[in-house]
């Protein structure tokens, strides 16, 4: 293995796979792609229908938060995948942009058009394969499949959509078209009835490429730094320590361990850093700051008069997003979020019914206002699996990166991942970070590092 790269990525989730795929196509770039955890071979992952049963295997992180006031003092798990492909390994398939409001405030934090809806616009499309073909608003011949699913919806989703419209709520059809508020089926990252993850789709069909090396069980402990500027990372490679060196560093571990790893290497909040027994090389006050999630209730459970059919599809077959002080309104960002699962969903205070017996009404804020904080002990914030906000991009006082993406006030170091999200989109973010990775690697031959 090489011990020298002109690009070296930390952590094989979205983000990195991305770059990993699109910055190795040029062969004069020697690219490395360092992962804490293995290639996926559990036979699960792949069957949509066993999503909720894959956290706490051994490829999750494990996360688990602090006890939380706002829930009656209960400590909830946070999932995250250690391994080739990350999340997406984990996460429940459905794919949905946002709303394109959400975006002004990436543009308004930054100052740059770049992060806008219609500056993301083309990432979004040469992301996707889309199953009802190219148009203004989908690509058809990007890696990742996008199936927008019909005769395959559970007849219980059916009925459920029916009924949202017949109180008055818009018929939307495709959650990625323009807007977002209104009801439709979920889009999906499945083909042929199987889960795609990032890997499969970005990662799979380059890794023979000569200039890409790809490390499983690289735990980074650190960033080696030389003044102002991340001259690489010291590692344990299956148990061995190493020092990698590289001429661009670039983070793409996620909103909860980008920042850790910040910290660990001493740029972060000095008083912080100083509790945990790390000497602040760079004090920067916005590193953890910032995180927020969605929150989702586990939704209203329903005993069935008659079997509800086993999903064909991933359980959560349709998001509703709405106003909440006007059903008939179609317009603009919503502020919730009303979701059909066909299937009995609990939290850990109920016992959950039996499959085919029930099914769920779950609901959600698209933009909650609570904001918490990543530090070296632990998380202090409640989670539904949608963490962003840590490495925040903008150029106020606060932010982590600029609109590059690059550290303030360090050279040859961006963070690239869910972390330098200013403020979360309406629905899941897993669209989102790959457009983000997408765009990061069109502008990368251009960025002054």
């Amino acid at each position: 293995m090489n011990d020298h790269f002109d690009v070296l990525i930390v952590g094989a989730g979205s983000a990195g796979c991305v770059l990993a795929a699109r910055l190795s196509e040029n062969p004069n770039l020697r690219v490395g792609l360092l992962e804490a955890g293995s290639p996926a071979t559990d036979p699960d992952i792949a069957i949509p229908q066993q999503w909720p049963l894959l956290a706490g295997r051994d490829y999750d992180w494990g996360y688990r938060t602090t006890p939380q006031a706002g829930t009656a003092g209960r400590s909830h798990d946070w999932p995250r995948g250690r391994i080739i492909g990350g999340s997406s390994c984990l996460h429940a398939m459905a794919h949905v942009r946002g709303s394109p409001e959400d975006f002004q405030a990436w543009s308004d934090a930054t100052g740059s058009a770049r992060w806008s809806y219609a500056g993301l616009l083309p990432a979004f499309r040469r992301l996707e394969s889309f199953s009802g073909g190219s148009s203004e608003h989908h690509g058809a011949d990007g890696p990742l499949p996008v199936w927008l699913p019909d005769a395959e919806l559970s007849p219980l989703v059916r009925a459920y959509m029916a009924a949202a419209m017949a109180s008055g709520i818009a018929w939307l059809g495709d959650h990625n078209a323009g807007r977002l508020v209104g009801v439709a089926p979920n889009s999906l990252t499945i083909r042929a009835g199987r889960r795609v993850t990032v890997a499969d789709a970005y990662l799979d069909g380059v890794r023979a490429r000569t200039n890409l090396t790809v490390v499983s069980e690289a735990l980074v402990h650190r960033l080696m730094l030389s003044g102002t500027s991340a001259t690489g990372v010291i590692a344990e490679i299956s148990g061995k320590a190493t020092t990698l060196e590289a001429g661009v560093t670039i983070l793409c571990a996620g909103a909860i361990a980008s920042p850790l790893l910040l910290m660990r290497s001493g740029i972060g909040p000095a008083e912080s850093l100083e509790r945990a027994g790390v000497q602040c090389i760079t004090n920067h006050p916005g590193v953890g700051e910032n995180l927020h999630d969605h929150l989702l209730t586990a939704g209203n459970v329903y005993r069935a008069k008659k079997p509800v059919p086993l999903s064909r599809l991933q359980h959560s077959e349709s998001l509703t997003y709405l106003h909440s002080d006007d059903l008939t309104r179609a317009d603009g960002a919503p502020d919730v979020v009303l979701g059909c699962v066909a299937a009995p969903t609990v939290t850990e205070c109920f016992a959950r019914p039996a499959m085919g017996s029930a099914y769920t009404i779950l609901s959600g804020v698209t933009h909650p206002t609570s904001r918490g904080r990543i530090t070296l002990t632990g998380p202090a914030v409640m989670t539904h699996h949608h963490p962003v906000g840590t490495c925040q991009m903008g150029r106020l006082a606060g932010s982590v990166v600029d609109a590059d993406l690059k550290l303030h006030g360090c050279e040859r170091l961006f963070v690239v991942d869910a972390s330098v999200i200013p403020a979360i989109t309406s629905g899941p973010i897993h669209a989102a970070v790959i457009a983000i990775a997408e765009t990061f690697a069109a502008d990368f031959a251009s960025l002054h590092y």
